[in-house]
Parts: C-alpha cells; structure tokens; sequence
C-alpha cells in the first residue's frame, strides 16, 4: 500500500491529546477520517506527507488552548482551514486547491491564546 492510498478497512476516528506535553505523527503513519486534536500549553506536530488516509475527505478538529498545532501536507492534497484565533492565529499557509480526485483535509476548530499553522511540504503525496 502506498502513502495516502485508502486501505481497506481504517479507523473512523481518532484523538490526539498534547497537555502540558507534546504528540507527534511523522513519517508513515494512518490517520483516522475523523481526528480530534487538542493542544493545551502543549503541541501536536502532523505530517501527512508520507501518510495514509482512511477516506478521501480527513477532518481535523483543533483546539489549541495556550499551545500549538503544526499540520504539514504534501502537493496535491488539497487544504480547507475553517479556524478562529482568539488572542492565537489560525493560518493556513498551504493555500491548496486541487481538483475533485484529489484528497482533502478540513482543519477546523479554535485556538486561544495559541496557534494552529497548516504549511506545505512541497514535496508530492507519498514522497
């Protein structure tokens, strides 16, 4: 199976969990369709680069609470951020639109007094 191909069978959902503490997913690695990432005076650091995906569509929901979440894709994925920073940032420094064959990843959520950065990889998917 290649990085980014849908398997058969994935977890629908998944939890990430960073206080006072850090979570890291580099490398190859699955993502749930589903993900739930919460950062509080923590950090989650993701790299889909080399990543699977359990469906076309990976939805994060971020809330990052005096502390960070970093989001890494490769070219060809495309990127929805969909976030509010309160007194933090939510930026989306990807600024990826691909068309409808292409694997999508919807950031949405919140940070307070933190941030959360998509940012490009500029390598291709799988590499």
């Amino acid at each position: 199976m290649s990085a980014l191909s849908m398997p058969d069978a994935g977890p629908a959902r998944g939890n990430m969990v960073a206080i006072m503490s850090g979570v890291e997913r580099k490398g190859v690695w699955s993502a749930a369709a589903h993900v739930n990432a919460v950062a509080v005076m923590g950090g989650i650091d993701l790299d889909f680069t080399r990543c699977s995906l359990s469906a076309m569509e990976t939805v994060i929901n971020v809330m990052a609470i005096m502390g960070g979440v970093e989001i890494t894709v490769p070219l060809g994925m495309t990127v929805i951020v969909d976030g509010v920073g309160i007194m933090g940032a939510f930026v989306d420094n990807a600024n990826q639109r691909y068309g409808p064959e292409a694997p999508v990843l919807r950031v949405r959520g919140m940070a307070i007094m933190g941030g959360v950065e998509v940012k490009s990889s500029k390598k291709q998917i799988g590499g």
